[in-house]
């Protein structure tokens, strides 16, 4: 599928792998994301701003097509959300809709819930008070219950854990089958160093069309060089595959080790921070920029 936007290059991905995408301009980045959040609540883009999702053929894929699932990497603690607890309810519920044994078991615990309340009695010689079960008992339930999250391993449960079950659950309430693309933002700005891998080989094992917006290098050099993506200010994409083929051609390192090079030099190219790399690739980089 494409991203075709009025403010960037054409984005292109690819179904079922992970991308990662980093802007150098705030404005971009914010219209980007708006815009986005825009297209998929299906509001009606400005004459001179839009972003529509389209088939590698230019057909337009519309909005109601899509199961999005956005994740924003800024919650403190992801178990005591309100917005967690809605998706582990939606997930309860598509449960016991979907599965027969539970839904016989749920009408069977209705059931026997009726015929407590049956038996209760408030006296009063001029008044009689009944109980009955609600049409919506199913709902009250489920929303009546306590959750909590807890690790195996009696340890804290840290954010990104939390997040990929999320996910997992939102792509099985995906009950027709529409195009999945999950965009997840920052999730550098939750997690501790020692845990990047771990995310990465999560986002990677979900096999659904992703996008990861990041400024962390180690998220952006995770993908393929053609997933990763360098959003100038201009809205033009930095072209690692051109900077691959000029490192090849100059001979400046081996083959087998050039595209995962190419990735980080491009990072340090587009953050404009060379003090880390010297000798030949550093005169390199800044040779393209005369």
């Amino acid at each position: 599928m494409k991203l075709i936007s009025s403010f960037m290059e054409n984005l292109i991905l690819k179904e079922g792998q992970c991308h990662t995408i980093s802007f150098q301009s705030s404005r971009i980045q914010m219209e980007f994301r708006q815009l986005l959040n825009d297209y998929f609540r299906n509001r009606r883009p400005s004459e001179c701003k839009y972003l529509k999702i389209t088939k590698n053929n230019g057909d337009i894929i519309r909005s109601r097509n899509f199961h999005p699932i956005i994740f924003e990497c800024n919650v403190i603690n992801l178990k005591g959300e309100k917005n967690t607890e809605r998706i582990i309810q939606d997930f309860l519920y598509n449960q016991l809709e979907n599965n027969a044994n539970l839904l016989h078991d749920y009408i069977k615990f209705k059931n026997s819930m009726e015929k407590f309340l049956s038996k209760i009695e408030i006296k009063n010689d001029e008044l009689m008070i009944d109980f009955q079960t609600s049409e919506k008992t199913m709902t009250h339930f489920i929303k009546s219950l306590d959750i909590s999250i807890d690790s195996n391993h009696n340890h804290d449960v840290p954010n990104y854990v939390i997040r990929n079950l999320l996910i997992k659950m939102l792509l099985k309430l995906n009950i027709h089958n529409k195009e999945v693309l999950l965009i997840v933002t920052y999730p550098e700005s939750d997690v501790g160093t020692d845990d990047y891998e771990e995310i990465i080989k999560d986002l990677n094992d979900l096999n659904v069309t992703t996008l990861v917006l990041t400024s962390h290098r180690d998220f952006l050099v995770s993908v393929p060089k053609e997933n990763m993506f360098l959003i100038d200010e201009n809205g033009v994409c930095y072209d690692i595959v051109t900077l691959e083929q000029e490192m090849l051609s100059l001979g400046i390192v081996e083959k087998n080790n050039i595209t995962e090079l190419a990735k980080k030099l491009a990072y340090v190219d587009f953050m404009g921070d060379y003090i880390l790399i010297e000798g030949n690739l550093k005169n390199f980089l800044l040779s393209n920029k005369f």
